[in-house]
């Protein structure tokens, strides 16, 4: 279903009372980087795991990110209103149908979208306090800015640094990062690792050999939704750190 600025993906099982939302924040989508509500292919990026994650009951939104494809100002990198994109996307969803609804919420996003589930994991509990982030997995994550060409020019704030998600020690997180990639090289999510890790955040990263930046999503597709009904079972993260 599509609808106000959002994609929303209702579970096609019947209804099940507390049933979860999984917030997926897509990629930059080529060169126009166009929203998926007004996307010919809306479902782009999602077909590995859509699937698998409707048949385990959950019903799964993807914001199209604000002004993004309109004239003017993009708020292309920028944490705050991205992390507001994703809370208030599964607000948006949960409204759909109220009395079957769970507070319980995990984000999903690749690259650009990586981005803002960090960001999301960092603000959600100011943006709704009534909704209970528990897990957040990311693949080849927007992250380190700094190390990234061109990264500078596209956030609007005039310091890519303030950008950078800060880490967050009580939701865990998975980072799946392809070996091969070239967009955002597993450099960079060396360096986020290596950080995160000294802080004490429950991460998890899952190094994917010889995956490039477009592949690493189908390739991990499995092992991202496993680890996200984990989490929503209340199961304990452990890191690999």
């Amino acid at each position: 279903m599509l609808s106000g600025g959002m994609l929303f993906v209702p579970t096609a099982r019947g209804p099940v009372v507390g049933r979860p939302v999984v917030a997926w924040a897509h990629p930059t989508r080529a060169q126009t980087n166009v929203a998926p509500s007004s996307s010919s292919d809306p479902l782009l990026g999602m077909q590995p795991w859509l699937s698998t994650m409707i048949n385990h009951g959950w019903d799964v939104v993807a914001t199209d990110y604000a002004e993004l494809g309109t004239p003017g100002r993009q708020e292309y990198l920028n944490g705050l209103s991205e992390a507001h994109d994703v809370v208030f996307s599964v607000e948006a969803a949960r409204s759909y149908h109220p009395a079957l609804a769970s507070a319980k919420w995990v984000a999903w996003g690749h690259s650009y979208g990586g981005h803002a589930v960090l960001w999301a994991a960092a603000l959600a509990s100011q943006i709704a306090p009534s909704l209970r982030l528990v897990g957040v997995a990311a693949a080849a994550p927007v992250a380190e800015l700094v190390q990234l060409e061109g990264a500078a020019g596209q956030a609007w704030e005039p310091s890519v640094v303030k950008q950078i998600p800060p880490p967050q020690k009580n939701i865990p997180v998975l980072i799946v990062q392809g070996t091969n990639d070239s967009v955002v090289p597993a450099s960079t999510t060396a360096t986020l690792r290596k950080s995160w890790c000294a802080q004490g955040v429950p991460l998890t990263v899952e190094w994917v050999k010889g995956a490039t930046h477009q592949s690493v999503v189908k390739v991990t597709s499995s092992t991202v939704v496993a680890w996200l009904a984990q989490r929503l079972a209340g199961d304990g993260a452990l890191s690999n750190c």
